[in-house]
């Protein structure tokens, strides 16, 4: 017995190590129950949606990194094991929402023996502002005995070095093991227009042989700004110049829309390459331009106008905006403003902009003192100016009077009667607004669903106007989107938190020509797609 003894405790030990080769290396290390969810609350905010990634693509390496995220194992990490980041393993638990495996995973085979796991998920570059919550959905396996645990850090600069001094560290908390999913939320100290956060899986006395590590998930994480003012769709005039079967006209998507709608466009053309879609065309020529139908009369009240624009050609100069009766009020690139710049002149002393090559998104703000000028999002000056503009004679997009109308690429221009914040203009500029694509969305009663549902549209075949009704049982993310019959995605209805209910869409296709489309609705695990049917 003395020698059978040690003979069964190493097939003991070999069974064990032969149990760990031979498991899911992507998978989970026990079922036992226990909660370690130790983060504090933290203020939340009814907030604009900055950045948003639902993690339902590819959420391994190379899939993170075409999203623009920087996977990176940091400075306290142990050996390499056999596991780094990797798309979610629905056999250990569902994603908290979308597809099945819809979130992003690592695990203590990050690391070999019993060594720490440092693993750093740092996001995108975001335009952050101080106040701003970091939020996003995680858990371990329900009852995990190997707690797990988190760190988040936010780097104003935008760095991409883990642990270097640039990342301020935000907090850390012990994942989440009840068997549910917990949001957890981080508020931003600093701002930073080119800032990047990071999700830090750290664990000591980790890996396969630790006492400590076993299984995460990471789903749904975004940046959430401050709530915004009043509406940010404009009142007065936005075009998306989206391709449509009258290529010389163009809706104006402003509620409410100001002038003619749909605006002629003269000279110029509609075609691809955009901000969000297509856009803009412009000849460089005289007389080139869209003749909005509106007469400026914003006199001496607040303004917001903004823009996107590529490949800008100096036509000495090329006219992007104006109403010559309102006191000469244009917007030019070239001539007088140089090389690289452009002009705002008008009953004012002139205002000089750097415009950069490349696309670029202006943002124009007059509040009533002072003249203030966005780029990208970002502060670029504050020009104090007192602006009293008699009513226009006409105010065209594109071009100004019978001057050398747009040459090169403009799209999503918007003009709105007040002046947005910095932190409406942080959440807009790289936003498509929808307008109309969208005329509204309603919760219809207040009770709540069993079942998710996708109904039928009515009418159907429908002309410009129809409305979709959807069900939720659960609160989620909703993403509701329509497709032409190429499966090219032609407007996005819904895409935000909801809470569970019954809600109804309208959705005005003016800007579309005839034909099939499809809409398609995507929350929580359930997936729908419904035809229906445009004729004008």
């Amino acid at each position: 017995m003395k020698k059978a003894f040690p003979i069964l405790s190493l097939l003991a030990v070999g069974l064990f190590f032969i149990g760990l080769i031979s498991s899911d290396p992507f998978g989970s290390r026990t079922n036992v129950s226990n909660d370690n969810a130790i983060n504090p609350v933290v203020p939340q905010t009814d907030a604009v949606v900055k950045f948003a990634d639902s993690m339902n693509a590819v959420n391994d390496e190379a899939g993170l990194r075409t999203r623009g995220w920087k996977p990176k194992r940091g400075p306290l990490h142990g050996p390499i094991g056999s596991t780094f980041f990797f798309q979610g393993n629905a056999t250990v638990f569902p994603a908290f929402e979308g597809p099945t495996t819809g979130y992003v995973g690592a695990n203590f085979n990050a690391t070999t023996g019993s060594n720490t796991i440092d693993l750093w998920l740092i996001s995108p570059v975001v335009n952050g502002a101080a106040g701003d919550t970091i939020s996003f959905y995680e858990r371990s396996p329900t009852g995990s005995t190997f707690p797990d645990s988190i760190r988040v850090h936010w780097a104003s600069n935008g760095d991409t070095v883990p642990g270097s001094g640039s990342w301020v560290e935000l907090g850390k908390f012990k994942t989440t093991t009840t068997g549910t999913w917990a949001e957890r939320r981080f508020v931003l100290p600093s701002a930073g227009a080119t800032g990047r956060f990071a999700i830090n899986y750290r664990v000591a006395n980790g890996g396969p042989s630790g006492v400590n590590s076993d299984y995460i998930g990471l789903d749904l994480i975004r940046l959430l700004g401050p709530a915004a003012g009043p509406s940010i769709l404009p009142d007065v005039l936005y075009y998306k110049f989206e391709q449509n079967p009258a290529p010389l006209l163009t809706p104006n998507c402003a509620i409410p829309p100001a002038g003619t709608n749909p605006a002629p466009v003269q000279l110029h053309t509609l075609g691809s390459g955009g901000q969000f879609d297509s856009c803009l065309v412009g000849i460089g020529t005289t007389n080139a331009r869209i003749a909005t139908g509106w007469n400026c009369n914003l006199a001496n009240g607040s303004w917001t106008i903004s823009f996107w624009v590529n490949n800008l050609v100096d036509m000495n100069p090329t006219y992007l905006f104006g109403d010559a009766g309102s006191t000469s009020f244009r917007c030019f690139y070239g001539g007088a403003a140089g090389v690289n710049n452009i002009l705002l002149r008008g009953p004012m002393t002139d205002i000089l902009i750097p415009c950069p090559a490349g696309p670029q998104v202006f943002h124009m703000v007059y509040d009533g003192t002072n003249v203030i000028i966005y780029r990208n999002g970002a502060l670029i000056s504050t020009n104090p100016r007192a602006i009293n503009m008699p009513t226009g004679t006409g105010f065209y997009v594109g071009g100004y009077s019978s001057g050398f109308g747009l040459s090169g690429r403009m799209d999503e221009f918007r003009l709105i009667r007040r002046a947005l914040t910095p932190a409406e203009v942080a959440a807009q500029w790289n936003s498509d607004l929808g307008g109309c694509g969208l005329v509204g969305i309603t919760q219809n009663n207040n009770q709540i669903p069993n079942l998710y549902s996708l109904s039928q549209n009515y009418p159907n075949p429908f002309n410009p106007v129809t409305n979709i009704k959807f069900a939720l049982p659960n609160t989620g993310l909703v993403k509701l989107v329509v497709f032409d019959i190429l499966g090219r995605e032609v407007s996005t209805l819904v895409n935000e938190v909801r809470t569970a209910g019954n809600y109804t869409v309208d959705f005005d296709a003016s800007s579309l020509s005839s034909g099939v489309y499809f809409y398609r609705i995507e929350s929580g695990n359930f997936t729908d797609t419904k035809k229906m049917l445009l004729v004008k």
